[in-house]
């Protein structure tokens, strides 16, 4: 039941007049807000409005580690303070609960004092956002605790700053994660006691709130992500539909943002369908980080195709939006200037923004290079000592780190300080569906697998394909992809040649499939290829399991591969860097999959509401296996030496310069076989390695033509090492360009290939990574990480690097 009062509607009456009424002069509002000037904001469509109708656009940054202690942040080490309860027990045990409790309230009292607001204006920002644990206002004696919501609320009021209240831990833990507060703690969503709790805990902060003017919004469960694996939007759903009713009981007015998953936000629907109203929605943006790789195409990513859908989305249900955490962190993707952009993006969206986060302690003390705050120690750290420091020394640290010299971001500041436009980057294009869809020959058919987002597919005739399909993913318990399948009982064989790929995320896939039946849970065989060249064999063995998957190949394209089956195996075909074919797996069908079933085409955007497209030529049930003739280009490595710049002369007919090298372990090959081609091969020899650095490689090569797409590519053949040995962890391909800075570059694109991945024996593996060049000259790298500890053993052998431009 979804209960609106009728003192909610009459306000929104009034302010709907206002806004029709001013619509043509209001101004969305950036600067700061002086303390006398704050007025209540009241949610209307996507924006907040003040009384006089202005449109009031929050941007800011989160005060973490005040309210809920992440231990990096202050300095703590993690493996012994994991996180807020260890925290507080650690002191309690040490010292009793009521120092204990003397001990936190000291460190609330100083974490963040005026002058810390007033940093936080000087950065332009009119808004923070106030991470707080359960355990902050949890009855003592019998009586909820808002001592410390009614501090920071007032801070922020007297400085100007309107306030996003943010449950960054909830009773129970949402999440196995750090940030709820207790790590490994994920019982939210098994019981419905903590659930309830979390139900009252928000109907008393609405009911305490709902009058005060400082307050902007109630940003109600930070990143409910479970075990980082699960697909919780059932269950976040539920509780929503709990919380936001029961909020509306005590507060009409202020504005309600509510959580994303790690499967996005596209499962609540418009919130008028349910009956919603002043209804927001909340996510994190955290390209290059956690896993994702470090690059300005991850931001090209996120701020172009990516945020464009999640901005048409938002305009779709009519509903406010708040980019609750983002930061890039490092400067060789754009450091000060790629977070302003962030800003400058969710501003032409009409988006609330607040940065991760405003202070982060660190041991040696000064703003690092690569740097997540906008403060930190000038000085090198007092370190908190929880087990051995006594609770006067704790005292006195704590209270130090509320008036401790401070250095600030002072590149960042100027940069949300400047009236200077940032230059104009060329985001790419998202992709659409052609106005013309061709129609399948039979019996093949169609299909929007768990509600992907409509695909198709267009043939230009003369045997080539173009397949467009949406989905969040193929993995996990339940798949949302475009399948084009045909029914089969028995023996079949199928080929295609994959011509091109285009995607924006990452784990996009393309590729055959085996399946019991269309529904989103069936049991399912998978060849795929991913955007980096890796080839996979994935599967679920019974409806409603888990997914499993297995690197079982790379490629660079075109990139032949086929799916067969005799009787009840299964067997998954690959054409390799010369385009032979030859057997990638075997595997017996597990029961369930031995019947009649489907097999077709997969195509999965890993995106909720993009298109992921391959090109295919050679698409072909039954019949031999087509041939595939690899693409050539200038083979790099025929450039020169290197060990040391080689002679200008040696590249009069080349546009690349010599290759430089650093590390160890690197030889130049001129006898070693199998060869793959060129007149030698460079060698990786991990037992010469006397230290845990890189080594590496890079050259620069002129001749780009700017704004076009090109693919740098290198073979590599894997030795396998001794019994004992360890061989290298990863080979990391990197296309960078010269930043504004002399003598900096930035990461334009990035790609990390585990070693164990690889084919090992007399197998070349493809590895390849691509850019839009901004310039005419790019760099290309290639890194060896190697084993962390010894013994090191085994070799890699790099041949046919090339950098061509992409087919336009």
């Amino acid at each position: 039941m979804h209960c609106v009062s009728s003192t909610f509607d009459l306000r929104r009456i009034v302010l709907l007049w206002l806004y029709l009424f001013l619509v043509s002069g209001s101004v969305r509002v950036w600067g700061q807000v002086q303390a006398a000037d704050m007025s209540r904001l009241s949610p209307l469509g996507p924006d907040l409005i003040d009384p006089t109708g202005n449109v009031v656009a929050l941007r800011g940054c989160n005060l973490g580690n005040w309210f809920l202690i992440e231990s990096w942040m202050l300095g703590v080490d993690s493996e012994v303070i994991p996180d807020h309860h260890t925290f507080v027990q650690t002191l309690t045990q040490r010292f009793g609960r009521v120092e204990a409790l003397r001990l936190m309230d000291v460190h609330y009292a100083h974490w963040i004092t005026p002058a810390d607001l007033e940093r936080v204006r000087g950065f332009n920002f009119n808004a923070v956002r106030l991470p707080f644990y359960f355990e902050l206002v949890e009855p003592r004696r019998g009586e909820y605790d808002f001592r410390w919501l009614d501090h920071a609320i007032a801070l922020c009021r007297d400085a100007g700053l309107y306030v996003i209240l943010d449950l960054h831990g909830a009773p129970g833990g949402q999440s196995i994660d750090q940030p709820c507060g207790r790590v490994d703690s994920n019982e939210l969503w098994s019981s419905p006691a903590y659930q309830q709790q979390t139900v009252d805990l928000w109907i008393k902060i609405a009911k305490r709130y709902a009058n005060e003017p400082a307050v902007a919004a109630y940003d109600l469960l930070n990143e409910p992500y479970g075990d980082l694996r699960q697909d919780l939007r059932p269950q976040v759903l539920a509780l929503m539909e709990r919380l936001v009713p029961a909020v509306r009981l005590v507060d009409p007015d202020t504005l309600i943002y509510l959580p994303g998953t790690l499967q996005g936000i596209d499962f609540y629907g418009p919130p008028r369908d349910r009956g919603w109203i002043g209804v927001g929605f909340t996510e994190h943006a955290y390209p290059g980080l956690f896993g994702s790789e470090t690059s300005v195409a991850s931001h090209l990513a996120y701020l172009g195709p990516s945020f464009e859908e999640k901005r048409a989305l938002m305009t779709e249900w009519d509903s406010p939006y708040l980019l609750g955490e983002f930061n890039p962190v490092f400067e060789r993707v754009g450091g000060a200037r790629l977070l302003r952009r962030y800003f400058e993006r969710a501003a032409e969206a009409g988006w609330a923004a607040t940065m991760w986060s405003y202070k982060i302690l660190n041991a040696e003390g000064g703003m690092p290079a690569d740097n997540w705050p906008l403060v930190t120690n000038a000085e090198p750290l007092e370190t908190l000592d929880l087990l051995q420091d006594s609770a006067a020394e704790i005292e006195a640290k704590l209270k130090h780190y509320g008036s401790m010299q401070i250095a600030v971001d002072e590149v960042f500041r100027r940069e949300m300080q400047s009236p200077e436009p940032l230059p104009v980057w060329t985001y790419p294009e998202p992709d659409v569906l052609p106005g013309a869809i061709d129609t399948l020959p039979p019996p093949w058919e169609d299909m929007n697998v768990g509600g992907a987002a409509p695909g198709g597919q267009t043939a230009d005739g003369n045997g080539r394909w173009t397949f467009y399909g949406g989905g969040r993913d193929i993995f996990g318990q339940e798949d949302q992809f475009r399948f084009i399948a045909q029914s089969a009982d028995g023996d079949f064989r199928a080929w295609l040649v994959v011509d091109d790929l285009d995607a924006v995320a990452r784990y996009a896939k393309f590729g055959w499939m085996w399946r019991e039946s269309a529904a989103p849970d069936a049991a399912h065989r998978l060849l795929h290829v991913f955007t980096n060249g890796q080839i996979v064999w994935a599967g679920r063995d019974v409806a409603t399991g888990q997914t499993h998957e297995q690197v079982v190949g790379t490629a660079r394209l075109p990139i032949g591969i086929g799916l067969e089956r005799r009787g009840d195996t299964l067997i998954a075909h690959a054409t390799d860097i010369r385009g032979r074919w030859r057997i990638l797996r075997e595997e017996a069908l597990p029961t369930g999959l031995r019947g009649p079933g489907l097999v077709g085409t997969a195509v999965s955007a890993n995106s909720a509401g993009g298109l992921a497209v391959m090109s295919a030529s050679h698409w072909r049930f039954g019949g031999s296996a087509p041939r595939v003739s690899p693409s050539k280009g200038a083979n790099l490595l025929d450039n020169g030496s290197f060990e040391a710049p080689a002679d200008a002369s040696q590249f009069e007919d080349s546009n690349a310069a010599a290759w430089f090298t650093w590390g160890q372990g690197l030889n130049r090959q001129t006898g070693w076989s199998p060869r793959l081609e060129g007149n030698c091969m460079l060698g990786y020899h991990h037992w010469e390695l006397s230290d845990s650095g890189s080594a590496g490689m890079w050259q620069d090569v002129g001749g780009m033509t700017p704004g076009r797409e090109y693919e740098f590519s290198v073979a590599v053949a894997r030795d396998l090492p001794d019994a004992g040995s360890r061989e290298a962890e990863s080979i990391e391909l990197r296309l960078e360009s010269p930043s504004a800075r002399a003598g900096e570059h930035l990461t334009l694109a990035t790609r990390t290939y585990e070693v164990a991945d690889l084919e090992s024996g007399e197998a070349w593996n493809p590895l390849t990574v691509s850019a839009i060049a901004p310039g005419t000259t790019l760099r290309v790298l290639v890194a060896i990480n190697p084993a962390a500890e010894g013994p090191r053993g085994a070799a890699l052998k790099f041949d046919a690097a090339r950098l061509v431009a992409e087919r336009e």
